[in-house]
């Protein structure tokens, strides 16, 4: 099984750029794993264009989520979901637990922590 794990930052290869040449390169990722601070529409164009499960959890910058959640995507931040993942005799399900977020280290973003928290 082959995942795509993503995090912070918006790669131009796989955002703006995208080519059959992509499409390619990528055709053997089962699963995309987002580790926070993305774009929504990001995250909804990667499950759109590989056609496999994204299950992201939020960063310390992803208050934005609950104004517009990611649409097509499983939000495990806090819980364990189970993702179908494959094709044909290669299928099966993987369980994934999300703890997203940070140590709190500012009052500004959301999405951080105390030790107690």
């Amino acid at each position: 099984m082959k995942i795509l794990l993503i995090s912070d930052t918006e790669e131009r290869s796989l955002w703006d750029n995208w080519t059959g040449a992509t499409a390619e390169r990528l055709a053997d990722v089962s699963l995309i794993l987002s580790a926070g601070d993305l774009k929504a529409e990001y995250l909804e164009f990667l499950v759109t264009m590989l056609n496999v499960p994204l299950v992201y959890v939020r960063g310390n910058h992803d208050g934005m989520y609950d104004e517009r959640p990611t649409e097509g995507c499983e939000d495990a931040d806090g819980k364990v979901v189970e993702i179908e993942c494959g094709s044909g005799s290669s299928k099966h399900k993987i369980r994934i637990l999300g703890l997203g977020g940070l140590m709190r280290y500012n009052d500004e973003a959301s999405d951080m922590y105390t030790e107690r928290e």
